[in-house]
């Protein structure tokens, strides 16, 4: 992540017109917070034209995760102190955070998509799977039923992957979220991992090297992809092509890779002392995002050279300090600005 900040503050002083500097300066303050939720929550929708020059919208989720990490536990030590039996209490919340989700979500589509209480319970999901995978004994007795244990292992193997594919081609930006569709990828991953790695899909396709490489690069990858697409956009005033979409995949796999190698690596298997590069860690994050901060302060560094030479578009943009600011986008090539402008 630190990586990542880094490189979307360079990139940014080359490229990023005051406002949008100041806004991502807001946006690495508010991620290194693991708070960048409900910082967005209170900014736009997720599939709304201006998330999509946002180079750090994708880090809500890390934000949420975050936060079920530090709330669980405690939750988990007043179920004990209630004598709560522990599978009836994920449950129970699971199913109170899912259908909170499902009542609110017509009417307040935005806040429920990056509120955490409502996103809850797609990590009580693995929560309840552990409490299953705890009593094997009892979930094969019950595919018993329908089949050997190997069968049973197969046909989840199966039918997992095929809800994760199903919902790549049916969530889009007109699909609310997190809703329904949500369980679809959620029961999808679920029944991958019950199936177990000697279960047929499991054992043949993701085990596979392929797949487990993409695995290992997984989350440089899920950090890397999307600062990469909006950066392309704003410096081409348009969405990016099939083709430079392909050109980006390919540079986030060789940046993910690079990022594994010599950052993710090193510091998980190479360094003896991990409480010391740890507290490092943590003190580089803090002094970034104060850093960070500041930017926000400081309007956007409006001495940039980029910012020098348009000097006349940052007429047009409305400091978010005053909402009331009116803005007129004349120029087509400059629609990605209105995002700052009151229509």
């Amino acid at each position: 992540m630190i990586a990542v900040f880094t490189f979307c503050l360079l990139t940014g002083w080359l490229i990023l017109l005051p406002d949008e500097y100041r806004l991502l300066g807001k946006h690495i303050a508010a991620s290194a917070g693991f708070v960048q939720n409900l910082n967005l929550w209170a900014e736009s929708g997720y599939f709304d034209q201006s998330s999509e020059t946002k180079p750090l919208l994708h880090l809500w989720s890390l934000g949420i995760e975050e936060q079920f990490y530090i709330l669980w536990p405690l939750l988990i030590g007043i179920g004990f102190r209630l004598r709560l039996r522990f599978t009836h209490f994920s449950v129970g919340l699971l199913l109170i955070s899912f259908l909170w989700n499902i009542k609110e979500l017509q009417t307040q589509q935005i806040v429920h998509f990056y509120s955490p209480l409502t996103r809850f319970w797609e990590l009580l999901a693995g929560a309840v799977l552990v409490q299953c995978q705890l009593r094997p004994s009892s979930s094969l007795a019950w595919a018993s039923k329908f089949g050997s244990a190997t069968q049973y292992a197969n046909g989840l193997s199966v039918v997992g992957p095929a809800l994760i594919v199903g919902a790549l081609f049916t969530i889009d930006r007109n699909v609310p979220m997190p809703g329904y569709w949500a369980a679809l990828p959620v029961l999808g991953v679920c029944l991958s991992l019950i199936a177990g790695d000697k279960a047929v899909v499991n054992r043949l396709l993701l085990a596979s090297r392929p797949f487990v490489w993409i695995g290992l690069i997984s989350y440089p990858l899920y950090l890397w992809h999307w600062p990469l697409l909006t950066m392309m956009r704003i410096i081409t005033k348009e969405a990016p092509s099939v083709a430079v979409k392909i050109v980006i995949f390919c540079l986030s796999l060789i940046l993910a890779f690079l990022t594994y190698q010599l950052i993710e690596k090193p510091i998980r298997y190479r360094i003896k002392n991990k409480a010391r590069i740890a507290s490092v860690l943590l003190i580089v994050m803090l002094v970034l995002g104060g850093l960070s901060y500041a930017l926000y302060e400081s309007n956007g560094m409006f001495e940039r050279a980029v910012a020098v030479e348009n000097e006349d578009h940052g007429d047009y943009l409305a400091n978010d300090s005053n909402p009331e600011a009116e803005c007129e986008i004349t120029d087509a090539s400059l629609q990605y600005l209105a995002t700052f402008c009151k229509q």
